[in-house]
């Protein structure tokens, strides 16, 4: 059942993962940037979860 309701929000646009280009893992300027990007997107994902889901205890 949880799975499911996973799969609702994992198809939404918020929750699309930016970090899957392994290139702009590299740390360079450019890579270390789109870390922080990433970062700053989990934790908004991770805010439209619980919100979604309820958050976990």
């Amino acid at each position: 059942m949880r799975q499911r309701i996973n799969h609702e929000f994992n198809g939404c646009d918020e929750h699309k993962n930016i970090m899957e280009n392994r290139l702009l893992q590299e740390i360079t300027p450019l890579g270390c940037q789109r870390l922080k990007e990433a970062l700053k997107d989990a934790k908004l994902r991770k805010a439209h979860r619980d919100k979604l889901l309820g958050e976990r205890k």
